[in-house]
């Protein structure tokens, strides 16, 4: 079975290899021993490369010289060789967090960029997680009274079931906030933990159409909203008070379609 396959590259360059280590290292798990012929044969390679790259798997610890004629070089056995590049990538972590500690240190530079603000109408379009997640926290962070969701029919995200878990905090704080969930109705096995549905702040409806994009909106002063078909990125930030209008009365308009879920039961079990 050949070692060599774009999959298996892939993996190796997460753990830190370059597409051509990471290639001649699978030649040598694959060859077991072998000289730089033997490699640069199998591998589809000029011989320079191999000579060029084989000092950097020898120093990662991913393989070994054999003193021979001609010289021949040994794979370390794949489980060691994987511990050895994510100890590296562990150490590399670390290393940058030093050098985090002392760049926010030394460097005394100051800002004021506490994400969107309410009171500052606008429209922001989001592309990476880790930026929605802090955004989504601080939208929550500042929610006092309704959130209304609107769910298509896809894998929960995530951050969604996070939506569940700060719901239940305000709940255990006293705040008064009051949750409306619209689903798919082939989507009702998604709904939310019975630990969060069980109260008297959260309900659910579904409707029986597709829903084409999956939207929050929050207090009714700002919603987010998925802004493709395919998962949650992009997404899209407004608390431009016309757009929250027409988001919200899209909401309103589909709320009144929706059923609850006790009676569709109801109705399936009659029908």
């Amino acid at each position: 079975m050949s070692l060599i396959k774009k999959d298996y590259i892939q993996m190796l360059n997460e753990f830190g290899l370059t597409t051509l280590q990471a290639k001649i290292y699978l030649i040598l798990l694959q060859l077991e021993r072998a000289d730089v012929k033997a490699v640069a044969r199998s591998a589809n390679l000029a011989r320079q490369e191999i000579y060029r790259v084989m000092p950097s798997l020898l120093r990662l610890g991913l393989a070994q010289k054999i003193v021979s004629k001609p010289l021949q070089y040994e794979a370390t056995p794949l489980d060691e060789g994987l511990m050895i590049l994510l100890q590296t990538k562990k150490e590399k972590v670390d290393e940058l967090e030093q050098e985090k500690k002392w760049l926010i240190e030394n460097l005394q530079i100051t800002h004021n960029r506490a994400g969107p603000n309410e009171d500052d109408p606008q429209l922001i379009v989001f592309n990476e997680t880790s930026i929605w997640f802090s955004l989504y926290r601080k939208i929550i962070e500042r929610t006092r009274e309704t959130i209304d969701i609107l769910l298509p029919v896809i894998t929960v995200p995530s951050r969604f079931h996070l939506l569940w878990k700060e719901a239940e905090e305000y709940l255990t704080a006293g705040q008064p906030l009051k949750i409306r969930l619209i689903i798919q109705l082939s989507n009702c096995v998604d709904q939310p933990p019975k630990s969060i549905t069980k109260h008297n702040f959260f309900v659910t409806k579904c409707l029986k159409e597709a829903i084409p994009f999956g939207m929050h909106i929050y207090d009714r002063k700002e919603f987010t909203m998925s802004i493709s078909a395919k998962n949650g990125l992009p997404s899209l930030w407004s608390n431009n008070p016309n757009m929250v209008i027409v988001a919200q009365n899209n909401f309103e308009y589909l709320w009144n379609k929706a059923k609850k879920i006790d009676a569709i039961e109801k109705q399936i079990v009659v029908s």
